[in-house]
């Protein structure tokens, strides 16, 4: 059944509500904004059916909210959706944001281990799994963006731990005793087209490599060279075989933030290339 439409204010409702949301955006985060407007507009609406809300609409509904979700939670909102906003139109901003809420789950790794452990995972993979998690979301669309907000939450808060929860029920598989050491033996050898198949394959990815090493910048050569410098040197982690980038961090003198950056650029370079190819 389709919801009915809300009737529009009257001009000085609309007037109040304007009023009200422009005050609202100096002090609280997105989502708080956005269900104090819907609650200050369905009271303006039924203006005569609450005393206190005829009188003064705007600030009943402003110390509502705050008893609800407390100052220092939607406080903590308002600052995180800040720093955000800020974060997607400047590069610097971004790497400063993602690097906090790297170190914010460094400690909560520490403080309560549990909580913040999958199966299957070192804590740096964990780590790095939630951070590249951040650059995705806010690399995706204002929509996707903001379907992580929630009033009283920070919103990086409510990206790792989805993450989090997606990370858990991927790893949650049914373990099979599998002897690593012997060498798969195919059912059958390939035939003469799947060997071509795989033959052109191969040539379109070296020529997408080629071009993708010809469009880097001088500072995606140096993490590149870092990355391969790990890879060689066996940097992996046991449990999911992935790069760890921290020791390419190390190595270039740079933060983990810095390194997760580089190699999601370095990332959509390639497949950038590659995707021209098919």
């Amino acid at each position: 059944m389709p919801t009915a439409t809300p009737e529009p204010l009257a001009p000085p409702d609309q007037a109040v509500l304007e009023a009200a949301e422009a005050h609202w955006k100096t002090c609280f985060g997105i989502a708080s904004c956005s269900e104090l407007s819907a609650a200050l507009a369905n009271a303006l609406r039924e203006r005569h059916s609450d005393a206190r809300v005829a009188k003064e609409p705007t600030r009943e509904l402003e110390r509502c909210h705050v008893a609800r979700y407390g100052r220092a939670a939607l406080s903590a909102e308002y600052a995180d959706d800040s720093k955000r906003v800020h974060a997607r139109g400047d590069s610097a901003a971004l790497v400063r944001y993602v690097d906090q809420w790297t170190r914010k789950i460094a400690y909560r790794q520490r403080a309560h281990a549990a909580r913040w452990a999958v199966p299957g995972l070192s804590p740096d993979e964990v780590r790095d799994a939630l951070s590249l998690r951040l650059w995705e979301v806010l690399a995706a669309d204002t929509a996707t963006e903001l379907g992580y907000c929630s009033a009283g939450r920070e919103w990086g808060l409510r990206v790792l731990v989805q993450e989090l929860r997606s990370l858990r029920q991927r790893f949650r598989l049914a373990a099979i005793s599998v002897d690593f050491w012997t060498t798969p033996v195919p059912e059958r050898a390939p035939n003469q087209e799947e060997s071509w198949l795989e033959f052109e394959a191969e040539i379109c990815r070296a020529l997408a490599h080629g071009r993708a090493l010809r469009r880097l910048t001088a500072g995606q050569e140096a993490w590149l060279a870092a990355f391969e410098a790990a890879a060689s040197g066996g940097g992996f982690f046991r449990a999911s075989q992935s790069l760890n980038l921290s020791i390419a961090s190390r190595a270039l003198g740079k933060n983990r933030s810095s390194a997760v950056r580089a190699y999601r650029q370095l990332e959509h370079e390639f497949q950038r290339e590659l995707e021209r190819f098919e």
